[in-house]
């Protein structure tokens, strides 16, 4: 076998019969007869090579180049990699192309003859039983084991980088940048940005099972981490975590990652890089060059990509998508529940106190829920230790204190008559603190819901002409009817021994 692949290798190469013959070790005539057999077929150099050796075997010994000639597989043969291409396409299917084939040829194989050589064609291509990636299906996600650094100019301290690595399986375009851990964040955020590189959204996202990504793993239901989880739902994709311990799940962004080794690491790292912008600039320039280079076939990844890809692809929302980060809190006693981050305290409904809520946050929204129920959302507010309350979610009473203020007293007056209003307005104005003044009015307040509003608006009307107007004064005038006696001057005491203002008038 080896020396037919050599005859096969010097024929194209152009050698002579003689040193053909030399370097294959048999006769001239044996040469000349492999030679002229191989010029029977139809097949470039790279397909000749490409076959096996029971296949080429078939070929060039167990049959004459008369018998071995088969017009049907002449026909077939250089379409064999057009369909392996559409077979990436979204609802292409074997049947389908058979289909396609046999109204293509008066004389086509069978069914069960097409899907033999069109799967051998495949096995030769692509070494083990191939998965049939569909052009805008997946996308495959990793990080490489091997980290990159840069190095602090002034201070020569070294850090370390994750390598995040996205492809799209079907036309191979990558994805690369580097990042400071693998944290949930961060992890979102080169899923992120890979989908806007690509500029559309696949169906589904393949991770490997890190816990940026999967917080338990299953085979058939895997639980998912609710930040990677609100992401896919904003995108419209599904998670397909490959299974643990399986590596050809994720095969296609391993071999990405060695590209990348060969390819890419080698030159940043002699850029060397000074920041964390520095290295992923670095980065991206030779993963453009890597995108671009062309493959086996004559086109690149990025040819494939624009002629197959793209339009497969689902529309990028118009809003850019913000981070989101998902808690479990507890509602305090006072109806507030606490973001930790921001030592910041937002308001939910009373009736949650003691209740675990989740809470969802991002740059500017805080989001709670209970039972998957919105039941508050936020206005982000990083103050520090400071309380942001809605009144709606407070209690009667703890929503009366927060709403008390002068023109609350002043409006309550108003519905007990004028002379009351007068009385609430000397106590608020004439009070040492607010809280005072509210105080006294919440008293006279206390005594309307016990007497009518005509006896509190005498009794204010009565306190009002004493020397000393508070809560008490109204309490004591209105509980001995005060209002009722007929004094001129309460003010004046009448006694004989007063002369008058008369005496002092005629002096």
């Amino acid at each position: 076998m080896y020396k037919l692949r050599l005859l096969v290798q010097l024929h194209f190469q152009g050698a002579s019969s003689r040193k053909a013959a030399d370097l294959s070790r048999v006769s001239r005539t044996t040469v000349r007869s492999y030679w002229s057999k191989i010029k029977s077929f139809p097949l470039s150099y790279e397909e000749w090579m490409a076959l096996s050796g029971i296949e080429l075997s078939n070929l060039l010994i167990r049959q004459s180049p008369s018998s071995q000639k088969d017009e049907r597989y002449d026909f077939l043969f250089p379409l064999l990699s057009g369909y392996a291409k559409q077979l990436k396409k979204r609802g292409i299917t074997i049947q389908y192309i058979y289909r396609q084939y046999a109204l293509s040829t008066p004389n086509p194989y069978s069914d069960t003859q097409f899907r033999k050589h069109m799967n051998n064609y495949l096995n030769r291509h692509n070494g083990t039983l191939k998965l049939h990636h569909v052009y805008g299906d997946k996308m495959f996600v990793d990080y490489t084991g091997d980290k990159l650094e840069y190095v602090d100019p002034e201070t020569g301290e070294v850090t370390l980088c994750e390598v995040f690595v996205a492809i799209l399986p079907a036309s191979q375009l990558i994805y690369v940048e580097a990042q400071m851990n693998q944290r949930k964040h961060s992890f979102v955020e080169g899923c992120q940005n890979a989908v806007d590189y690509f500029e559309g959204t696949p169906n589904a996202i393949v991770p490997d099972n890190l816990k940026s990504a999967v917080l338990r793993a299953d085979r058939y239901e895997p639980d998912l981490n609710p930040t990677f989880a609100h992401f896919l739902e904003y995108y419209g994709m599904v998670a397909l975590p490959a299974r643990v311990a399986r590596p050809r799940d994720k095969a296609l962004v391993e071999g990405a990652v060695k590209i990348i080794y060969q390819r890419i690491y080698v030159d940043v790292r002699m850029s060397e890089p000074h920041s964390l912008d520095e290295l992923n600039l670095a980065l991206w320039e030779k993963l453009e060059e890597l995108n671009d280079a062309p493959l086996n076939d004559g086109d690149s990844r990025r040819a494939d990509f624009e002629a197959n890809e793209r339009r497969q692809l689902s529309a990028l929302p118009q809003q850019a998508y913000e981070p989101v980060t998902i808690k479990k809190v507890l509602v305090a006693k006072n109806g507030h529940v606490s973001l930790y981050e921001d030592r910041h305290y937002y308001s939910v409904p009373h009736v949650l106190i003691g209740k675990q809520l989740e809470m969802t946050y991002t740059s500017k929204l805080v989001k709670l829920y209970h039972q998957y129920a919105l039941v508050a959302e936020h206005v982000r507010d990083y103050r520090t230790n400071k309380y942001t309350t809605h009144p709606e979610h407070l209690s009667a009473g703890h929503r009366l204190l927060v709403e008390r203020s002068a023109d609350y007293y002043i409006k309550k007056a108003q519905g007990i008559g004028p002379q009351c209003v007068k009385v609430f307005t000397y106590l608020l104005e004439h009070s040492a603190h607010p809280e005072q003044g509210f105080k006294s009015c919440d008293g006279i307040l206390s005594l309307a819901r016990r007497h009518s509003d005509s006896e509190v608006e005498l009794s204010c009307g009565y306190a009002l002409t004493l020397d000393t107007i508070n809560y008490m004064v109204v309490s004591t005038v209105l509980s001995r009817k005060l209002y009722q006696r007929e004094e001129t001057s309460p003010n004046v005491v009448q006694h004989k021994h007063i002369r008058g203002g008369e005496y002092y008038a005629n002096t």
